[in-house]
């Protein structure tokens, strides 16, 4: 039986210059909506085709700054750092997602740690703004 021992840890999230100080997680949705339209013969093909595409995402952190001024566009990225035990190294995974606007800004000051929150919504017109690098 083996053990899974490449842990990855969120190291850096930013938009464009602006790094978030102590990021603690964070992630993105896709949302694609389809048209599909199917004939009621054979004859006819199917179709199916991407009706609207949408992305959003959230960056979780615990430094408090001042919030990025709401619609500010720049790319989102989040730099992973996974720790491998056998050979002792450390490897990087980049998720760049392209465009994305600052939005809503949240913070949970309830309990410790506290945790700021901000979302982000992408406005573009590619299909493929996310991008995955393994360094």
């Amino acid at each position: 039986m083996s053990v899974c021992q490449n842990t990855r840890v969120m190291s850096v999230i930013s938009h464009g210059a602006t790094e978030f100080a102590e990021p603690v997680g964070g992630g993105f949705d896709e949302d694609i909506e389809w048209d599909i339209n199917r004939p009621g013969t054979a004859v006819a093909p199917e179709c199916v085709a991407i009706k609207s595409y949408g992305c959003t995402a959230r960056a979780r952190y615990q430094g408090h700054a001042t919030p990025i001024a709401r619609g500010t566009s720049n790319t989102l990225t989040f730099k992973l750092a996974q720790f491998l035990s056998t050979p002792a190294s450390t490897t990087t995974t980049d998720v760049a997602i392209a465009t994305m606007l600052a939005g809503s800004n949240h913070g949970d000051y309830d309990s410790s740690p506290h945790v700021m929150q901000t979302d982000f919504i992408y406005k573009g017109s590619s299909l493929a703004p996310i991008t995955i690098t393994v360094n």
